[in-house]
């Protein structure tokens, strides 16, 4: 009854044609490589070349010595003849074992019929299971063909290659992700190529010690981390924190810590290329001019293609697994697997102090890609072009207007420092400083559209070490200039022509006070103050004047 069902369907389908036998084309087997067996094979393999012996090398061979070569080895003359016969049309690969011709393929279907479910599943986005198997048991009906299960409509939708269906689907960020061929950039190590990226937040819990107005109310913060690496040595350039998520002056503070050549960093200078993603802080205009003002050439990639900048998206992961789960407060990235207890120990600061710590001892291995350490590999290949520092300032944040006050500058709730603002008491002056998740230890002062000098925190390091002879000639000095500016007044006053007699005011009659003879003549009259006190505090610890 089925076979005149679909006799009769076939006919009403194709006419008289479709009653015509279909006659099964003759599959094609396909040596394999031997380069592609197993060892098991292999052996196998081997095995039966040796029961061939001498009649392997025969092109023709009587039944008569392959029965004895049969009897020799214990195996029956069918079973030698078809070695024989396979050794002789195909070689050596002929006599490797050989499967199921049909292995992975629907047994009860036609191979059409599995092409078709295999074209129902690529030419229909996200489509289910049971709506391919119904289109396929329509179509089955109308040609008169066996109508599939859904287990082997299930069985060949599988077989598709994920990558397969990830594209049919429309998924193009996940073929990308998982599936797109990559190969490694080959970075010329004579040119110095720095990637940018943010790590947005870290999977680590620091206490939050800012203004209560601007501290979050768990007072837990994750924080996040810039950083910029050299592509050829590894090396790391530069690394700023922050509590918030960073912006333009955070991006061009970084950029400025990498290109600056300091004691405790010889490695820096102006970069040919910076590579960087399309995030708007790193892309704005306020970065893109003043970089390429420095000499330098600010190069955003292509949108979801972050390979291009692996060197740096890899360090992160190397920090994760090396540094940020061993520290106390490490949430981890599974939000799963995240443990609910962990709770904040550590400081912005202190953080920062171990990643410092721990980025001195990564300088010092030697990495996997060149085989040398990155400060080595640094040394030996760049060609650092040192820059002005000066011409840096530009990068920090936006300037601000303070007033020197005769106990510093006050900036954030620190009071900031320096021999050079003796003379600019009592005037405004702009301030940039790097942004920061704390006040900085320095301040850049600019006066009259000119720099003056790099003013220090007085309760920084450099602040508590400043020797008291340092503050003696500020004040000298303070008052020298003074004096100075005072005497060419004076001078000028002199040589200048006298006024004539009808604008000439009459001179106020003062009372000369009765001098006192007594006293030794003095240079200036003039009563002490906290200078005269300095200087005989400095005398008395004189071992000149002690003795």
């Amino acid at each position: 009854m089925p076979q005149t069902q679909r006799w009769l369907t076939r006919y009403r389908v194709e006419g008289i044609v479709g009653l015509a036998p279909h006659s099964r084309s003759a599959r094609s087997r396909t040596l394999p490589d031997l380069g592609a067996l197993s060892e098991t094979q292999q052996d196998e393999l081997f095995r039966r070349h040796a029961l061939l012996g001498e009649l392997a090398e025969r092109e023709h061979v009587s039944n008569t010595l392959l029965q004895k070569q049969a009897e020799a080895v214990g195996v029956s003359l069918r079973t030698l003849r078809d070695y024989h016969t396979r050794f002789r049309r195909e070689g050596l690969a002929g006599l490797a074992p050989r499967g199921r011709r049909d292995k992975g393929t629907s047994h009860l279907l036609s191979a059409d019929m599995a092409q078709f479910i295999e074209d129902l599943r690529l030419t229909h986005r996200d489509a289910s299971v049971r709506f391919i198997y119904e289109l396929a048991c329509q179509h089955a009906a109308a040609i008169g063909e066996r109508t599939p299960g859904i287990f082997q409509v299930r069985s060949i939708c599988v077989q598709i290659p994920a990558p397969v269906r990830l594209l049919a689907d429309g998924r193009e960020e996940a073929f990308r992700n998982r599936y797109r061929l990559t190969y490694p950039i080959a970075h010329d190590p004579h040119r110095i190529v720095w990637q940018i990226d943010h790590k947005a937040p870290l999977h680590v819990l620091v206490r939050d010690l800012r203004m209560p107005s601007h501290r979050a109310f768990s007072g837990e913060v994750r924080p996040y981390l810039t950083l910029a690496i050299d592509s050829a040595s590894r090396l790391v350039m530069a690394g700023l924190f922050s509590y918030d998520p960073p912006d333009r002056f955070l991006v061009a503070a970084a950029i400025r810590a990498a290109m600056l050549l300091t004691e405790h960093k010889p490695f820096g200078g102006v970069p040919d290329e910076i590579w960087v993603d399309n995030g708007k802080d790193l892309i704005a205009d306020h970065v893109h001019q003043l970089v390429q003002g420095l000499g330098s050439m600010l190069l955003p990639g292509p949108p979801h293609y972050p390979e291009l900048r692996g060197i740096v998206e890899r360090f992160h992961e190397t920090l994760d697994t090396r540094l940020w789960s061993t520290l106390p407060g490490y949430v981890g990235a599974n939000v799963v697997e995240r443990n609910p207890k962990a709770k904040a120990e550590l400081s912005l600061s202190e953080l920062d102090q171990r990643f410092r710590t721990f980025i001195d001892h990564y300088h010092q291995e030697a990495h996997s890609a060149t085989g040398q350490t990155p400060l080595q590999f640094w040394l030996e290949h760049a060609t650092q072009i040192p820059v002005n520092e000066r011409l840096l300032d530009v990068l920090l944040k936006e300037a601000a207007q303070r007033r020197v006050l005769k106990e510093g500058i006050k900036y954030l709730g620190r009071i900031y420092w320096h021999a050079d603002l003796a003379t600019l008491v009592g005037e405004d002056v702009l301030v940039r400083a790097a942004p920061s998740y704390m006040a900085p230890d320095e301040l850049e002062v600019y006066f009259g559209k000119q720099w003056r000098c790099t003013a220090f925190a007085l309760d920084s390091a450099k602040g508590l070490a400043l020797p008291r002879s340092v503050v003696t000639e500020a004040q000298r000095h303070q008052r020298e200039t003074a004096r100075r500016r005072i005497a060419k007044a004076q001078a000028r006053a002199k040589e200048a022509p006298p006024p004539p007699q009808s604008e000439q005011r009459p001179a106020r009659r003062r009372v000369a006070p009765t001098p006192d003879l007594s006293a030794p003549p003095s240079l200036s009259a003039r009563p002490p103050d906290l200078f005269d006190f300095l200087v005989a505090q400095q005398m008395r610890k004189d071992p000149s004047h002690d003795s």
